[in-house]
């Protein structure tokens, strides 16, 4: 359950279905077009789409769901800003934008994998149902989705 007094941002979009998107490190060139239409076929009135902001991949979801007025909640994986870019407050201001950090302490300072794996938990346990922009067998996601059926793999390796 998300606590709602650690949202920044337009609380009422947590409301919506809610899905996760992930992506393993590592995505193909040939995987992003399939994530981009996956992306453009969202229901923007009854979606709200949980994503990261650390990968590239998930930087250029966030900035495309934004141009397209999806609902987004964003999860960092570190401490909030103090700052944030403009286009984060016109969608927040537009009613299309949420924020969250998993982050434990404000000065918190543990491991990139660890912090990451916390993130994606907070991200599959408050969403109703996941999106895998690419799958790397060997990786952590593989690992956290184990007894989730609500999983939906748009590009994987090996499996």
């Amino acid at each position: 359950m998300i606590d709602l007094n650690c949202v920044l941002g337009c609380k009422s979009i947590l409301n919506l279905h809610r899905t996760a998107f992930l992506c393993s490190k590592g995505v193909s060139p040939d995987t992003v077009p399939i994530i981009s239409r996956w992306a453009e076929s969202l229901d923007k009135s009854s979606t709200c789409v949980v994503c990261g902001y650390l990968m590239q991949i998930e930087q250029q979801l966030a900035h495309k769901l934004m141009w397209d007025k999806v609902p987004l909640l964003l999860v960092l994986d570190e401490p909030l800003p103090r700052f944030f870019p403009s286009v984060f407050l016109q969608a927040a201001a537009d009613g299309l934008l949420a924020i969250v950090s998993t982050a434990v302490s404000p000065d918190q300072s543990l491991d990139r994998l660890v912090s990451a794996r916390i993130r994606n938990a907070f991200m599959i346990d408050n969403s109703d149902d996941i999106v895998v922009g690419y799958l790397n067998p060997n990786g952590t996601i593989h690992s956290q989705l184990d007894g989730h059926d609500n999983v939906t793999i748009l590009g994987q390796d090996g499996l």
